[in-house]
């Protein structure tokens, strides 16, 4: 079992190198990337006492020239709240599901580091809708729809595998941070968030 593990790590570091060889930046000027993955929040404060750490999934697409790329990202999280929480009166109680859906329409600049490792910073806008149920002033459930906007910046790392002439597909890794008006909500929540995601991204380019 050790001896199969052992040749299948030196397959995959042999891949990995041939497949490094050549740099990809330079045979193509038009992109398209598609992938999705696994995101979290890594929230703090009043925000983790009341929603702790989100996961859930997340889609995106990218287009872009040479090294500048379009990209929106969507996230979904639906996590049950660990307190109760005062919104405007109403009280959204303990263990009530709340979801939040990210949308972050971003800029991003991909540069080639060596051995096709991408460095990818972004600068984005995005929007979160919230989405819950409060007990209301006469003790019946009102659903609550909150849409809060901010800006977001943050990083990629992506690790491309050539597989066919203008094809890649490799993993990713992404950590950003998003100012978010979260206290717009209540007073005592801050006003971002930390995240990271992780997942494949599939890139396919214009054959030079």
């Amino acid at each position: 079992m050790k001896l199969n593990l052992l040749k299948v790590i030196n397959l995959l570091v042999l891949v990995f190198m041939f497949n490094s060889i050549t740099a990809q930046s330079d045979f193509y000027n038009w992109t398209f990337k598609f992938g999705g993955g696994s995101a979290r929040i890594a929230t703090s404060g009043a925000l983790y006492d009341w929603y702790g750490n989100g996961k859930g999934p997340q889609i995106f697409v990218a287009a872009g020239y040479k090294n500048i790329l379009l990209n929106v990202t969507t996230s979904y999280f639906n996590e049950a709240t660990k307190t109760d929480l005062d919104y405007n009166g109403l009280i959204i109680p303990e263990k009530t599901d709340t979801r939040m859906v990210y949308l972050n329409i971003s800029v991003s600049y991909e540069q080639e580091i060596g051995m096709r490792f991408f460095l990818e910073p972004y600068v984005g806008y995005v929007m979160d809708r919230i989405t819950t149920n409060a007990i209301g002033f006469m003790g019946d459930e009102v659903e609550i729809i909150r849409d809060i906007n901010g800006m977001a910046v943050g990083l990629n790392i992506i690790k491309y595998i050539k597989f066919y002439d203008a094809l890649f597909i490799g993993p990713y890794f992404n950590t950003y941070y998003n100012f978010l008006p979260y206290n717009n909500i209540n007073e005592e929540l801050p006003k971002g968030s930390f995240g990271y995601s992780f997942g494949i991204i599939l890139k396919a380019t214009d054959k030079q």
